[in-house]
């Protein structure tokens, strides 16, 4: 890679990052975090993801310079860029509050990979907590989110993800059954809105062609009884690159 590449790798980022920049500012600006200094700095995190990738970038092409590339055509396949993929988590959903009971999400997303280290990805994030008296905690979240996916042995990368979510939350009463035959949705009592950061850190190993099994973790905010309330999400995830 030459520095003229390089150039257009960095410039083709700084692209992406404007145009999501601008349209998660105009998010910032017509909800309830205007003015609160944790919204801009989701923005700035997001911005020096990707700045940070182009400066990796530029140190990766200097040293493809000096060295000769080794089996060129297993690298092209592990860095093809513009590579499209999908993938699915299953896994423990924990909200860090009094009250809450551990219990289950999932996890989906679509992503594409536009360098040899960086993806943008857009999800979605369900979760079920269990709350006193029986009732239910319901997040439903749609993410938007940058990635990292380092190689760091063979098959083995790790990965990293940093993003925001807009989520909605419904807490509602426990089902009415009776007999245990006709059950009735519990009312929902309560209902947000709204978006915060979310992060997320794990492990795959590529096997076979195009796929990879691997562990992560993730911290998702949302706002309840008008308290902010974080969670963690561990899971298995799988991947498939077309």
């Amino acid at each position: 890679m030459n520095s003229w590449q390089v150039f257009n790798v960095c410039l083709l980022q700084w692209h992406i990052v404007t145009q999501l920049g601008f349209k998660y500012f105009r998010v910032i600006v017509s909800d309830k975090n205007y003015g609160k200094p944790q919204a801009y700095l989701r923005l700035l995190v997001l911005i020096l993801l990707f700045s940070i990738g182009c400066f990796i970038e530029t140190c990766q092409a200097a040293q493809e310079q000096q060295t000769e590339p080794q089996n060129t055509e297993q690298l092209g396949e592990q860095f093809r860029r513009w590579q499209p993929y999908v993938g699915l988590s299953i896994g423990e959903w924990q909200v860090d509050a009094k009250n809450f009971d551990e219990d289950y999400a999932i996890e989906y997303y679509f992503g594409i990979k536009i360098t040899k280290l960086f993806s943008v990805e857009l999800g979605g994030f369900g979760g079920v907590a269990e709350v006193v008296d029986d009732n239910e905690l319901l997040l439903y979240s749609y993410t938007l989110a940058g990635a990292i996916q380092l190689p760091v042995y063979e098959n083995v990368e790790l990965v990293a993800k940093v993003g925001v979510h807009y989520w909605d939350t419904e807490l509602k009463l426990p089902d009415s059954c009776h007999d245990s035959v006709l059950c009735i949705d519990g009312e929902t009592i309560e209902e947000n809105s709204g978006n915060d950061s979310f992060y997320n850190i794990g492990i795959n190993w590529r096997y076979g062609d195009g796929s990879s099994i691997g562990l992560a973790y993730s911290r998702y905010k949302f706002e309840y009884q008008n308290e902010e309330i974080s969670s963690g999400y561990t899971s298995i995830q799988f991947m498939f690159r077309f």
